[in-house]
């Protein structure tokens, strides 16, 4: 090479050569709205499960991940497990016919009551528009804390979830042993998906204490 000969820079590779480079990562990257991008720069979207029962300290948890949680194409689930229907003992010399009276009455009321808490999370959804928001009706019935429990942990398993957010009371006719200690606990100490408890204020316990008291009066 003459002296005065300066060196081309090399040109960058093509084809096999170019497919042959590593490829950039972006898998601690996030976009404009805090979503995680995968390794070709797509955004990932969060996968939110948040359980519900009917009572207002679902809707809070569902109120608080709105306002305190909410990113641009988070995909969320608000779970719903329904109890199964049970009914008193009956002595058999009572006849067969007033136990399926009972029965379908009370297997009539649990599904109302499950299309009304449908309607009104699909409606919430809707409201706040939450377009990737679904309600899912659990087909497994579960009865007790920790079959509850369980089945929050497979379902938030089955779905791949980011996170569950769960408040700290209710589930129904248990409400007394369930968010406020086991299931919460069971789901924290169970789960595979990271869990946000959205404790109960001051101002609720003071509902929860008169709504008792009224539903005592009215019984006597």
């Amino acid at each position: 090479m003459a002296a005065n000969e300066t060196q081309q820079p090399s040109a960058a590779p093509s084809g096999e050569a170019a497919a042959a480079a590593p490829p950039s990562t972006g898998v601690h990257r996030r976009d404009s709205n805090g979503l995680i991008l995968d390794c070709g720069g797509a955004s990932v979207p969060r996968r939110v499960v948040i359980p519900v029962d009917g009572s207002p300290e679902g809707e809070r948890a569902v109120l608080w991940y709105i306002n305190n949680m909410r990113k641009t194409g988070d995909i969320v689930t608000i779970l719903h497990i329904p109890e199964p229907v049970s009914l008193p003992f009956i002595a058999l010399s009572e006849g067969a016919k007033t136990p399926v009276k009972n029965w379908e009455s009370k297997l009539n009321e649990k599904l109302k009551k499950v299309r009304e808490i449908e309607d009104h999370y699909n409606y919430m959804l809707a409201s706040n528009k939450l377009v990737n928001g679904v309600v899912h009706i659990s087909q497994s019935e579960a009865a007790g804390k920790e079959m509850i429990a369980n089945e929050i942990c497979v379902f938030g398993d089955k779905v791949e979830a980011d996170i569950i957010v769960m408040a700290t009371s209710g589930w129904g006719t248990a409400k007394k042993k369930l968010f406020g200690g086991s299931v919460a606990n069971y789901v924290v100490a169970h789960s595979l998906t990271p869990v946000v408890l959205i404790p109960t204020t001051k101002r609720e316990q003071q509902l929860h204490q008169r709504r008792a008291s009224l539903r005592k009066d009215s019984e006597n």
